[in-house]
């Protein structure tokens, strides 16, 4: 009973590491149809909220349900709670659905069991209830022993306590977030999360799941939403329901100012990186969505991935020349001149055709200071060679010699320098590939050595060869606990490497190696995306494989989520992916991700 209320205790301490921990105790999904109105009538009332913000307006996409599949297994916990009706031993497993007065269970899902204990002198208590098939439930009720009829006296203690496990525990979440939602709409959800937020965080974050997963939200209701995410403590859960919005709705002009608002609140550099990347895919022209994403990365700490998400951008959208400026005076701040510089160097490939873009590059350029005289020269030649057009060498053979010569170079911004102008002009020979790398180890700065090979790989077709010494690269910068940079070589390879069986291998044993849960999950989701790489039948296992270097539930089932289409037509995928489901702590992530799998 002790290690119980020891192992209760850690996981309050620390919500991020120990939600999905607490999920697997006291789980919930829709395992019975839950009625709902047509007409929800939201109610009124004074919630406390994260900051106040304007109206806002969207677009909606919703994917279609799917069929239910029957659980065969469940995980099965055992737990000791201390409440206001005494001290109770729990043992639970599956899922059930509670009255409208959260007084009874009147459903559950295929042999879920919950028992209820209560040990005291001259008083001892049991409640049973078991779902059968059909989704009823038995329940059976003792009292020192001796089986007793549930009415009245079992109804009634069950009544008293149910409440609290409801609000402490999570049990029947699923049908009361939509219950909730229909009878007083959002704002009643909202309500119940704030008062459930006083008793159980992990049970508050399995609430704030459900209604993403399950509710869809016009635009007024998205407004009260969507900053009350703020509260949500874990990093990985926030970042995950973020994006979750992100591709379920076409957010854009207030809301999508609001997320964003949101997205700053979250503390690890890459998941806010992350969400932004997604920004990207449909950034609006508007001058405070501009302000607003900004913003999130002025107040990022790492300057290499501040860099990462305006490179995306770079490369998503054609910015104006407004927008141009103010994200060259975000750059401008960067307090990494190396980054700073490598990104100004790609952002001379974008310039619009204005002169104040150019006179405002100038004047970031002359602000970096003094020690980094050699890429300022590097970037003030880019600008004067504008316009003209690079044409290949044709003598490699002088190429490699300047590369062989600019090894003994003291500094590494000079070799930087030479490799970028041979990336210009790259060439896939041997000779001259084992040149261009024996260099690029010379440069013994991370920063500077993994941005010249992003600028590789985004100015040229990569073969076998190249791609398998960029992998043995990034490597390196794993061994240097350099993950951000490593993630970001892999993400910009999946758009050009060739995916040959050695290669693929390599690729995933770089995953592997990696512990950032963020890093992993937008590799592994840009990898599903990737046609090319998911007809290859290494490829299902790899992914589900490399999942297992994610500590977080959330951001397993979302990957396990966009890759079902997939393993559907595989059947070790199958397999794989079943176990993988069946291993999520969260009973209501596991029937998600089991949705319309069948029984195997």
């Amino acid at each position: 009973m002790n290690t119980r209320i020891i192992f209760l205790a850690c996981l309050i301490s620390f919500p991020s590491f120990a939600m999905g921990a607490l999920y697997g105790l006291f789980p919930d999904y829709p395992p019975v149809p839950v009625i709902r109105s047509n007409t929800p009538s939201p109610r009124c009332g004074n919630l406390p909220s994260t900051p106040e913000l304007p109206a806002l307006s969207f677009a909606m996409v919703t994917p279609a349900p799917e069929k239910p599949v029957t659980r065969t297994e469940m995980k099965f916990a055992s737990v000791f709670m201390d409440t206001q009706h005494g001290d109770y031993q729990i043992d639970f497993k599956g899922t059930f659905i509670v009255s409208p007065d959260d007084k009874d269970i009147i459903g559950g899902s295929k042999g879920s069991y919950l028992e209820i204990t209560r040990v005291a002198f001259g008083n001892d208590r049991t409640l049973r209830i078991e779902a059968q098939a059909n989704g009823r439930v038995n329940k059976e009720y003792l009292e020192g022993g001796n089986e007793k009829p549930f009415a009245p006296s079992g109804a009634q203690w069950l009544a008293d306590i149910l409440p609290e496990l409801i609000q402490r525990k999570g049990i029947g979440a699923t049908s009361r977030v939509i219950r909730i939602y229909d009878a007083e709409g959002i704002r009643g959800v909202l309500e119940e999360i704030y008062t459930i937020n006083r008793t159980s965080r992990a049970v508050r974050n399995l609430y704030f799941l459900v209604a993403v997963d399950q509710l869809e939200l016009d635009k007024n209701q998205l407004q009260d939403f969507i900053p009350e995410m703020a509260m949500i403590e874990s990093n990985s859960l926030k970042g995950s329901l973020l994006r979750e919005l992100l591709f379920k709705y076409d957010l854009s002009g207030e809301l999508l100012e609001l997320l964003l608002q949101v997205t700053s609140t979250l503390e690890y550099n890459t998941e806010r990186g992350s969400v932004l990347r997604v920004v990207n895919n449909n950034f609006p022209r508007d001058t405070r969505i501009l302000e607003a994403y900004l913003d999130v990365i002025r107040a990022m700490e790492i300057n290499s991935e501040k860099g990462n998400v305006i490179k995306d951008l770079l490369q998503t959208r054609k910015l104006s020349t407004e927008e141009f400026i103010r994200i060259l005076e975000t750059v401008s701040e960067f307090s990494s001149e190396r980054e700073k510089g490598a990104l100004l160097l790609m952002m001379i490939d974008y310039l619009p055709e204005d002169k104040r873009v150019i006179n405002e590059l100038s004047r970031v350029v002359d602000e970096i200071s003094s020690p980094y005289f050699v890429l300022k020269g590097e970037i003030l030649n880019s600008l004067a060679d504008l316009g003209q057009k690079n044409q290949p060498s044709e003598n490699i053979n002088i190429l490699i010699q300047l590369m062989r010569g600019a090894e003994d170079f003291e500094s590494n911004s000079q070799k930087g320098l030479m490799l970028r102008k041979v990336n210009r002009a790259f060439v896939n020979d041997d000779e001259f590939i084992r040149s261009y790398f024996s260099l690029l180890e010379e440069i013994d700065d991370n920063l500077e050595g993994y941005n010249v090979i992003l600028d590789l790989i985004r100015r040229n077709e990569i073969n076998e060869k190249v791609t398998d010494y960029i992998l043995e690269y990034t490597e390196e910068l794993l061994d240097d606990d350099f993950q951000h940079a490593a993630g970001a070589v892999l993400r910009e390879l999946l758009s050009k490497m060739e995916f040959t069986d050695m290669l693929i291998y390599k690729f995933f044993d770089l995953i592997n190696d990696m512990d950032q849960n963020g890093t992993i999950e937008e590799i592994l989701r840009l990898a599903i995306q990737n046609n090319d790489l998911m007809g290859h039948d290494k490829t299902i296992p790899l992914i589900i494989e490399a999942m297992d270097q994610i500590s977080v539930d959330i951001e397993k089932s979302t990957l396990l989520m966009r890759l079902k289409p997939f393993v559907k037509k595989s059947d070790e995928g199958k397999f794989m992916y079943r176990d993988a489901a069946e291993d999520l702590q969260s009973n209501y992530l596991q029937y998600k991700t089991l949705q319309g799998m069948g029984n195997q």
